[in-house]
């Protein structure tokens, strides 16, 4: 008999001593585990407490003297481009009088219809077209707003000119929405205005730097004078335009049908064209496809045409040299007491 038998209370009183130590022990590990990780996170974070506290923070010596030099270099290439830009602004701005600018408005209407009669191209308006100055051809402008609208006008005679040297066809129609006497309306106002306003005015100016005088012109020509006139735009040495809004139109809406027996048909025209070059009606036929197949067709275009008249300097804060003037006073009373 062995001794488990003879000796079961024993032998059980044992076995379960056993298993509770083992729980015992588990248990035990397990916690003094937790509390290992939870000494190493503590550690961790005062290691990262005593880096922060002997690290150099910014703002420190040595960040602002670079954020400085940084705040120089941006108001130098900033102060450069705007000189790019103002290149296009007037040196002066003549303020004519009221007959005065109602003879420019004359000569300028005159000018242009003979250019566009001369070039063969049609307008949609024929003589009461004002090329967008239709404002002025009866009604006598403000003398407090010749100057603005004397600039818009010569800019708008230098486009229309650029437009008809392109090669269109026909001016279809031509828009000036207000905005030159917007702006002249506002200025009057704010110089009405208490110095409280004036300085609410000025912080709202000085988020732009341009004034911006739109022209809305729709034309029809082939794409090549689009084009050109593109390129008129972009290459003008005298006055910045931009273009807002741009829309093309084909003149045939009607899209070519490649069909079987459409196929067939143009081709045997055009290869007729070979033995009777006489017959006029296959020839324009084989040009009208091949105009339409190369996009060589005319399109109506519609553009949304922006004058930008750049602020002068003294009217645009530039960030950053305020503070860098400020500096170098700081700076030179700084050297005069060493």
């Amino acid at each position: 008999m062995s001794w488990y038998q003879e000796n079961k209370f024993a032998a059980t009183v044992m076995g379960a001593t056993a298993f509770v130590s083992g729980v015992l022990v588990y248990i035990g590990m397990g916690f003094n585990s937790e509390a290992d990780l939870a000494k190493r996170q503590e550690q961790r974070s005062v290691n990262e407490i005593d880096r922060l506290q002997s690290a150099s923070l910014y703002p420190s010596a040595v960040n602002k003297e670079q954020l400085a030099r940084e705040v120089e270099a941006f108001a130098s290439e900033a102060k450069g481009f705007q000189e790019e830009l103002l290149k296009y602004r007037p040196k002066v701005m003549a303020k004519l009088t009221q007959n005065e600018f109602s003879g420019e408005v004359t000569a300028f209407h005159r000018y242009l219809q003979d250019y566009y009669k001369e070039k063969g191209i049609s307008l949609s308006k024929g003589a009461s077209v004002y090329f967008g100055m239709e404002e002025y051809a009866k009604v006598t402008a403000s003398e407090s707003s010749t100057k603005l609208l004397n600039y818009q006008l010569k800019a708008l005679k230098s486009l229309f000119k650029s437009l008809a040297d392109s090669g269109i066809e026909s001016l279809e129609n031509v828009h000036r929405p207000q905005a030159a006497e917007a702006i002249i309306a506002k200025k009057g106002k704010s110089k009405s205005n208490s110095k409280r306003s004036k300085k609410r005015s000025r912080a709202k100016t000085v988020s732009s730097v341009y004034d911006g005088l739109p022209i809305e012109v729709t034309f029809t020509g082939s794409e090549a004078s689009m084009q050109e006139f593109f390129k008129s735009l972009v290459n003008n040495d005298d006055y910045f335009f931009t273009v807002k809004q741009f829309m093309v139109r084909n003149e045939k809406q009607e899209r070519v049908s490649i069909s079987k027996s459409t196929l067939a048909e143009k081709a045997e025209l055009a290869a007729m064209e070979f033995d009777d070059p006489g017959s006029k009606q296959k020839v324009n036929t084989k040009k009208e496809i091949l105009k339409q197949v190369t996009g060589n067709e005319n399109v109506t275009v519609f553009m949304l045409i922006e004058l930008v008249l750049f602020h002068e300097a003294s009217e645009v804060e530039i960030p950053g040299l305020a503070m860098n003037k400020q500096a170098e006073i700081k700076g030179a009373k700084k050297r005069e007491t060493q």
